[in-house]
């Protein structure tokens, strides 16, 4: 089967998606994982709506008082996606396969782009988007040193280091086996979707932006060497219209940078019980 997709004709993988759907970028990796700012990356260019993460939308957690839109208004009262809300109202009722490409396709008609950038932090929803034969879909598997996520995990809103001593370190080995099982299901996605899929290695893309963007506009047909550029060159991305953020880190302009604080703040215990739950897992 095949779909036009830019006015060209693009391989389906067999999918049934309609002619003119928009495509769909998900970024996929476990929470803490950099997927949200790698959507932001992609949505410098001017054809990709980056929505932020729309699990469950509009009854997630997105659309709720005081979660802000990246516009800086308070998402339920953003006048896009109360647009949005309002137009997808009589599909919310539908099967879960059926309502959601009409949600992609209401964003692009109300955004007036034709690439839309999502997120899932959850390998189930990525294993049902990328299954879905109504979505032309592309899936971007975002790679991150596991330590880096699993000292983030640890340390988010302090949860983890409110234990000590071995409470700690179980802690530390649950996060572990989570994140690998997490990438483990992702790659096997990745394997199952074949030219559908690729993966984005983040540390890459903050050292080495000419070559990770260029492997990204390949995979996407797009050219992100401006984007590059700009990261590059040090200065921060700018704010997306109406991103519904995952972090509020990522509110206003974005810099792309490394973060490898686990190094100075994982202990000597948590670093080896890392290591060991890799080993022997």
């Amino acid at each position: 089967m095949k779909t036009v997709i830019e006015g060209r004709e693009a391989e389906s993988g067999g999918h049934i998606a309609h002619a003119g759907a928009p495509l769909v970028v998900l970024f996929a990796a476990s929470p803490h994982g950099a997927a949200n700012v790698s959507s932001v990356v992609l949505g410098q260019h001017p054809r990709v709506f980056p929505t932020g993460e729309l699990k469950e939308f509009p009854y997630g957690r997105q659309i709720n008082e005081g979660k802000l839109c990246s516009c800086k208004s308070d998402s339920t009262a953003c006048s896009f996606w109360r647009a949005v809300q309002d137009r997808y109202a009589p599909f919310v009722g539908l099967p879960r396969d059926e309502k959601v490409p009409h949600l992609y396709r209401i964003i692009a008609e109300e955004s007036g782009r034709d690439i839309i950038a999502d997120v899932a932090h959850d390998p189930d929803r990525a294993e049902q988007l990328s299954r879905n034969p109504r979505l032309n879909l592309r899936l971007v598997h975002v790679l991150k040193d596991g330590q880096a996520i699993v000292n983030a995990r640890l340390r988010h809103r302090n949860l983890g280091l409110q234990y000590a001593g071995w409470r700690r370190l179980d802690r530390t080995v649950k996060a572990t086996r989570r994140w690998r099982q997490h990438v483990s299901r992702l790659r096997d996605l990745e394997a199952e979707l074949g030219p559908r899929a690729m993966s984005l290695d983040y540390k890459l893309l903050c050292e080495n932006p000419a070559e990770s963007l260029a492997k990204l506009g390949t995979f996407l047909s797009l050219d992100l060497t401006p984007i590059a550029a700009k990261i590059a060159s040090g200065e921060p991305l700018s704010s997306a219209p109406h991103q519904l953020r995952g972090s509020d880190k990522l509110m206003g302009n974005v810099m792309i940078r490394y973060d490898d604080r686990y190094r100075r703040q994982m202990s000597y215990l948590e670093a080896l019980a890392f290591r060991l739950t890799m080993a022997l897992t």
